[in-house]
């Protein structure tokens, strides 16, 4: 009975990690200069203590709410490129990795892919370029 109740906690857990976030409840969005480093399999606390600027919460609302799942069964995108993120739920920090090109971005915390609709994507790119920026003004 013990190991059924255990395995049917850790399968609970796994189910509500999976859920797709609340993107209204997320804050303190920042991007990281990670120094041209592996992004996708630095870990979180390796990121945190990379150079970063703030992305302002209100833009961030506004291309997160048009964010939408992966589809199901559509075929993992290719990585050209990627700038690395966090967010806080919770004031506890979670990464994203997002990508340069291709207007999509992997949540590591509910271990799914995001899109945005192609009609934004550019103006997302401008957007991520703009704050990237940051990076090279002010060495």
């Amino acid at each position: 009975m013990k190991a059924y109740i255990i395995n049917l906690f850790v399968t609970l857990i796994g189910i509500a990690s999976q859920q797709i976030p609340d993107w209204n409840k997320t804050t303190n969005w920042n991007l990281y200069d990670t120094g041209g480093k592996k992004n996708l399999s630095m870990p979180l606390d390796s990121v945190l203590l990379c150079k970063s600027v703030p992305l302002p919460s209100d833009s961030m609302h506004v291309f997160l709410n048009q964010l939408y799942p992966w589809p199901k069964g559509k075929q993992y995108p290719v990585w050209m490129g990627a700038f690395c993120g966090t967010y806080e739920i919770n004031s506890i920090p979670h990464k994203v990795d997002i990508s340069m090109y291709g207007g999509f971005m992997y949540d590591e915390n509910t271990r799914s892919y995001f899109q945005l609709p192609e009609t934004i994507r550019n103006e997302w790119m401008d957007f991520l370029n703009k704050h990237s920026e940051e990076f090279y003004n002010s060495k």
